[in-house]
Order: C-alpha cells, then sequence, then structure tokens
C-alpha cells in the first residue's frame, strides 16, 4: 500500500491578511497479499490438474494390465480344461476297455478298481480346471467391468 499526502497553508506575510491553502493528495492502494495468494491459489490448482492427470494415466495403464492378464489366464485355463477334457475321455475308455476285460475274464476286480481311481483322478483334474476356467471368468468380467 501506498500513500502519498500533502498540505500548503500560505499567508502572504501580513498578520491580518487572508491566507490561502491548498491540500493536495495521491492514494494508491495495492494489497500485495492477495495478489500473490491468488498466484499461489492458481498454481497449486495447477499442480492439482497436473497431478490428477499422472493419476488418471496410471490407473488406466494398471486397468489395461488387469484386463490382459485376465485374458491371457483364461486363454490358459481354457486350454487347462481342454487337455483335462482330452485325458478324462481317453481314461474313460481305457476303464470301459477294462470293464470288458473283466466280464472276459482277462483282468481281475483289483485291476478293474485301479482303472476306477484312475478314471475318479481325471474326473477331479477336469473339475478343479473346470473350477479354474469359471474363475478366470470372473476374473476378466470384474477387470472389464462386467462383473460388478
Amino acid at each position: 500500500s501506498v500513500s502519498l499526502f500533502a498540505s500548503v497553508n500560505l499567508q502572504e506575510g501580513y498578520p491580518n491578511a487572508p491566507s490561502s491553502s491548498g491540500n493536495g493528495g495521491l492514494q494508491l492502494s495495492w494489497n500485495v497479499g492477495n495478489g500473490l495468494s491468488y498466484y499461489f491459489e492458481a498454481e497449486s490448482l495447477r499442480a492439482s490438474l497436473v497431478q490428477i492427470a499422472q493419476t488418471r494415466h496410471e490407473l488406466k495403464k494398471q486397468i489395461i494390465n488387469e484386463i490382459i492378464t485376465a485374458r491371457n489366464n483364461l486363454i490358459i485355463a481354457r486350454r487347462n480344461l481342454e487337455s483335462k477334457g482330452f485325458a478324462l475321455r481317453a481314461r474313460h475308455a481305457i476303464w470301459k476297455k477294462k470293464h470288458q476285460e473283466l466280464n472276459l475274464g482277462i483282468i481281475t476286480k483289483t485291476d478293474l478298481l485301479q482303472a476306477d481311481y484312475q478314471l475318479q483322478l481325471e474326473r477331479f483334474a477336469w473339475i478343479t480346471a473346470r473350477i479354474d476356467y469359471e474363475i478366470s471368468e470372473r476374473n476378466l468380467a470384474f477387470a472389464t467391468g462386467y462383473g460388478c
């Protein structure tokens, strides 16, 4: 804040003479604090906008990575399920063959029980692969926003 003020009182040398006087002034006011605070508030807002943009960019990259990972996991789970399905069908064919061999008297019941046990293991492996596939599907749906 800047202020300037002047006052003049003149008498022309005589005691009873009327005096002439004049007043003048100049006042200039500028609150430096307000101007600087507005500047710093604007700079703070600019910095916040930059930070928000960077955070948005990082979140976008993270979401894309999650989608890609979930998609790849789904592909792997599907291939694993297909593989376990082929193995289960093969084990079932072996079990049927062992059952026929038992009826013909070629093998004992112990051999058939062992084939039955192997078939149950393949069924369990297929069920586990199916569960993994379902989980991978849900993870992809969640990553893309359709499973919320």
